[in-house]
């Protein structure tokens, strides 16, 4: 049984989220044939870890059609929450609640030990780093299926994140000296409009750029950068 679109989105915006929007740079309403959308995204879901972007199916079953495309809805082990959407223009649109917001003390305290660390309180350094590295990639291998032309455009903006605490979410790595509070409430990719062939060949830079901006926020202006894009080859190469 699909769990009510509804309901999922409504949640979803109820605390911190992720919202994402891939698509043509011009627009053609009938781009992509309805029948090969299931095909397309199934052939550019990236799989680096645990949970597949854009996570395709489980025992609530595939995306169902709608009149113009296909929809999945996603609610699982209490912090995994999500809609996407892809239509037949080739829009590709992803609403994710933050994870660190429906964990549970309980979980969080698992991952961090004795960080004082609450739900709605947080966001993980390395958890949004490979967010964005797989946003890219699945926008890199959209590119590959060539239901774009020169250009596409990539939009990314994460929402309630007023006093929220940047942590470094890895038992590997040091925390913080002091707490890196963020003072607005939301942030926005600057640059939306790319190259296809910039997002073939440089779609790992194009999301490290995108999570330099964000961290800003947090004041971290000289984050280790060498050793951040080694994590994300890392992660890349399935090594994480």
């Amino acid at each position: 049984m699909t769990v009510k679109k509804e309901e999922v989105i409504r949640k979803v915006k109820s605390k911190g989220f992720w919202e994402i929007n891939i698509h043509p740079y011009n627009y053609v309403e009938n781009r992509i044939e309805i029948d090969k959308i299931k095909d397309i995204v199934k052939s550019s879901i990236v799989r680096l870890s645990s949970w597949e972007y854009p996570h395709f199916s489980d025992d609530h079953g595939a995306p169902y059609p709608i009149l113009n495309g296909i929809e999945k809805t996603i609610n699982k082990w209490e912090y995994v929450i999500e809609f996407w959407r892809m239509v037949v223009s080739g829009n590709f649109y992803h609403l994710i609640a933050f994870p660190e917001d429906w964990m549970g003390e309980g979980k969080i305290s698992y991952i961090f030990g004795e960080e004082e660390t609450k739900p709605n309180e947080w966001l993980g350094v390395f958890r949004s780093l490979y967010k964005f590295t797989e946003i890219f990639e699945f926008a890199k291998r959209l590119v590959q299926q060539n239901i774009f032309d020169d250009k596409l455009v990539v939009e990314i903006k994460l929402n309630r994140l007023l006093n929220r605490k940047l942590v470094v979410d890895s038992s590997k790595k040091n925390g913080f000296s002091f707490p890196r509070i963020i003072k607005v409430d939301e942030w926005q990719l600057k640059q939306t409009i790319y190259q296809t062939s910039e997002v073939l060949t440089k779609s790992d830079e194009l999301a490290l750029n995108a999570f330099k901006d964000l961290i800003r926020l947090f004041d971290w202006e000289n984050p280790p950068l060498e050793n951040l894009k080694d994590d994300q080859h890392k992660f890349l190469q399935g090594g994480i």
